[in-house]
């Protein structure tokens, strides 16, 4: 957590939110009923989880490479 100190608020939380894997991704949503499914609406049969999203989604693999690159 002390990591966030230095971020501004509303970075924390989606950082916190991603870190818990209570972001707002159809897995979880669905886990609390408010989404029909816990697919990912790009990929046929994956769950729309944290790590899917971050790392294996081909629809979000431009934006996942720019920020390999910006990070290093």
């Amino acid at each position: 957590v002390k990591l966030t100190t230095a971020f501004p608020k509303c970075l924390t939380g989606v950082y916190m939110a991603l870190r818990t894997q209570h972001a707002l991704l159809c897995h979880h949503l669905h886990c609390i009923g408010k989404a029909p499914s816990p697919h990912c609406p790009h990929c046929l049969g994956m769950n729309e989880t944290v790590s899917h999203l971050l790392l294996d989604c081909p629809f979000y693999r431009h934006e996942y490479h720019a920020l390999v690159v910006a990070l290093g």
